[in-house]
């Protein structure tokens, strides 16, 4: 996505936001945190979704956030390899996603062909599938 995200999230929120913006997006894209704007103690934290993650977990965290992620540099974007397609594929469907539906969301993530993305979700769930089973 060119464009910047935006997220309003609550402080008990906050880090599993910024695990799955890592894991959706990278570690490396920059974002800013800002806490309590227009208030006494407004603050602005600004560093890569790693950094974020890194700071925010190490930390008492309270009040409200909004976060905001850089949009994607689209040389970046489709430079993304098969096994991060697999790793969000595989978490999109862990967290309750039909497989369909995650391969459309990661092809118009990275501007990825439709067919391509499809093709390694119905190959990744069938392994994914199996894992589950031997559990």
């Amino acid at each position: 996505m060119e464009s910047a995200l935006v997220f309003f999230v609550s402080p008990h929120a906050l880090q599993g936001a910024l695990k799955d913006a890592c894991t959706a997006l990278g570690k490396g894209r920059q974002c800013c945190l800002a806490r309590e704007i227009t208030k006494i103690h407004e603050e602005f934290w600004r560093g890569t979704l790693g950094e974020a993650l890194e700071e925010f977990t190490s930390r008492a965290v309270r009040g409200e956030f909004t976060l905001v992620i850089e949009g994607a540099n689209l040389k970046d974007a489709n430079n993304v390899s098969d096994e991060e397609v697999k790793n969000l594929l595989q978490k999109f469907v862990e967290d309750g996603m039909s497989p369909s539906r995650a391969a459309d969301h990661i092809a118009k993530l990275y501007r990825l062909p439709k067919k391509q993305v499809y093709n390694m979700s119905l190959e990744e769930f069938k392994h994914f599938k199996l894992n589950k089973e031997t559990l």
